[in-house]
């Protein structure tokens, strides 16, 4: 029976997404975040659980990335479309942003079909992981919710949201290499830049909370350019 458990894990993941969904176009943002945490959580452990329990196989990997398509990859389009929304309704521009948007969840579908033919990818990640940036569109969507000024200017310019879609496609899709915390690699060097990396986080966390979700994820892109440049030169000298 405990076999089952990782399976269903993912299934929680799935569910959970499907209705942060709903819950984002029917206007409840706020509990569509506590399921997107669940999504979270749900995609953390399933691993951790087939690992733990050696079940791990062509199943599990494939719902896992079904499962990831849609939490973290139409989660955060639906969330720049509800950021928007005001805009789509108002005139013929903001419609055509309302499409666009959903490129997120093509990228984030494509990265995940990627993920699974590609064996390099134990030590680090080959581009932006889909719950990375799922993190900094959730943290957007918490800046809405506690009224922070600077979302509305994002809002309210067309080419700050068309920046973000460009950038989120490239980075999802792009071969640069990006720190994985589940990695057990202990080089020096990489947990050298794990721990830059956390006490970053805890500083945005204490001087910026309502910022910290989205910050969190541009910090780790910056310290992900580190690593990937560090590799290089290593592999060079």
């Amino acid at each position: 029976m405990l076999r089952h458990l990782p399976n269903a894990l993912t299934l929680l993941n799935l569910f959970s997404g499907s209705c942060a969904v709903i819950l984002l176009l029917q206007g409840y943002e706020l509990t569509a975040l506590y399921c997107l945490l669940v999504c979270g959580i749900a995609d953390f452990l399933d691993g951790l659980v087939a690992r733990a329990l050696k079940v791990s196989g062509d199943l599990g990997r494939e719902l896992d990335s079904i499962a990831d398509t849609i939490s973290f990859g139409l989660v955060p389009a639906a969330i720049l479309y509800v950021l928007n929304k005001d805009s789509i309704q108002a005139n013929s521009h903001g419609l055509s942003i309302a499409f666009v948007c959903f490129l997120i969840a093509v990228a984030s579908g494509l990265r995940l079909a990627l993920f699974n033919l590609d064996t390099r990818q134990h030590e680090h990640f080959i581009g932006l992981n889909t719950p990375m940036n799922t993190m900094f569109y959730a943290g957007l969507l918490v800046m809405k919710l506690n009224n922070y000024q600077g979302i509305e200017y994002f809002r309210e310019m067309g080419w700050p949201v068309y920046a973000c879609i460009i950038l989120t496609c490239f980075l999802l899709l792009s071969p640069i290499r990006m720190l994985n915390f589940k990695s057990g690699n202990s080089v020096s060097r990489t947990n050298s830049l794990r721990l830059l990396f956390a006490g970053g986080v805890g500083i945005l966390c204490i001087i910026a909370p309502i910022l910290a979700l989205s910050l969190t994820v541009v910090w780790y892109l910056i310290v992900s350019f580190l690593y990937h440049f560090n590799t290089l030169n290593k592999k060079t000298t």
